[in-house]
């Protein structure tokens, strides 16, 4: 009688336990030596000189106590930990599982070879959600959509896909309060991509050097008396893109910088500007220190029409100075171009900035701030 083929246990043939004195029958006991001759012959050798010829079936184990281990280091090998994935184990701590979606690697994969295999690639028509098996994968948006980001602490640090905008921008929104790069939201423009990383709590984006990455959203302008963005000290220059209308009186377009993240912003005369407006054929100037930056003087339009402007700001984070440069169109009965250089003194770093208007309101438009880290 061969063991069980479930259990493993091996029970000998009825008929071969004697008594003393008892005459032997060779019917059974020839049976008992042929089975134990046959068990012999389907155990697995330990010197290794012959292999197994059925699948070899392990116990499920564990982290500590692997189903499958080493005599010198039982806490290194593999086990079963959920159904359907496989772990491997080195000291008792997972470094791999795998599964039918492919295989997950705790910490760094170094090879002294080349690792082959393409880039892993899904292409994306509408809204989306980032889930922990994209890690590694290049995101097309073949239309303008949002991309949402699930909780950090589920996808965990080090987790980081590439988002590409190849049909409309892409706005990235993280789980409820979590922000990517200090906001909300941030947005990538048509033509764009970025690469996105998580540190287990929030998210960053960074593009390729020398690339200008949008900072959060683009504002929409709907009577405010000011904007303002915080968390800067990252980027090196920044360039915003304005297009408004300004409500009858607003006056001035200005600028203002703070060194507290925007606690408060800097109102004395550390600022300086020269400006040339063109008027039809009249051109005028005008110079000098002011307790903001200029960006646009005497903003006052009709409400059907409104300024575009284009403003470049250098060395922003920098504790030393900073300069920017606005060029600003209106077109009206009497078109006006103006071309404003200035500048900020100081000797601490800038990180936050303020867009706003000397009396009045933004009545309408929209303003996008970009940024070059450094």
């Amino acid at each position: 009688m061969p063991r069980n083929p479930s259990t493993g246990v091996y029970s000998k043939p009825a008929g071969t336990t004697p008594s003393v004195g008892q005459l032997i029958d060779p019917v059974p006991w020839n049976a008992l030596t042929t089975d134990l001759g046959n068990e012999i012959t389907n155990s697995l050798p330990r010197d290794g000189s012959a292999p197994m010829v059925s699948p070899i079936k392990l116990a499920s184990g564990s982290a500590a106590s692997p189903g499958a281990g080493f005599s010198s280091e039982p806490t290194t090998g593999i086990y079963l930990k959920a159904a359907g994935v496989g772990a491997i184990v080195a000291a008792g701590v997972e470094i791999a599982t795998w599964s039918s979606a492919g295989l997950t690697v705790t910490g760094g994969i170094m090879a002294t070879g080349t690792i082959g295999g393409g880039v892993k690639y899904a292409a994306k028509s509408g809204n989306y959600t980032a889930l922990a098996a994209d890690a590694g994968t290049v995101l097309r948006f073949t239309a303008a959509a949002t991309l949402s980001l699930t909780a950090a602490a589920t996808l965990g640090a080090g987790w980081s896909v590439t988002v590409v905008a190849d049909g409309g921008a892409i706005i990235i929104d993280p789980n409820g309060s979590e922000l990517i790069n200090g906001f909300a939201t941030a947005t990538i423009p048509q033509g764009g991509s970025v690469n996105i990383v998580c540190d287990g709590t929030a998210f960053y984006t960074y593009a390729k050097p020398s690339a200008w990455e949008p900072i959060g959203a683009p504002i929409t302008l709907s009577g405010q008396t000011s904007v303002s963005w915080t968390n800067l000290d990252g980027y090196r220059h920044l360039r915003m893109t304005l297009g408004y209308v300004p409500s009858p009186g607003s006056g001035n377009v200005l600028l203002r910088v703070s060194t507290d993240n925007g606690s408060s912003f800097i109102s004395t005369s550390t600022y300086s500007f020269s400006s040339l407006v063109q008027t039809g054929t009249t051109v005028t100037g005008t110079a000098g220190a002011a307790s903001t930056a200029m960006i646009v003087s005497n903003a006052s339009v009709d409400a059907n029409s409104g300024f575009l402007s284009t403003i470049d700001v250098s060395n922003f984070n920098k504790a030393a100075g900073a300069s920017y440069k606005a060029v600003s169109e209106y077109a009206s009965g009497n078109p006006r171009m103006d071309l404003v250089y200035g500048g900020h003194t100081g000797a601490t770093a800038r990180n936050a900035l303020q867009l706003l208007v000397s009396s009045g309101n933004f009545t309408a438009g929209m303003v996008l701030l970009e940024g070059l880290r450094g």
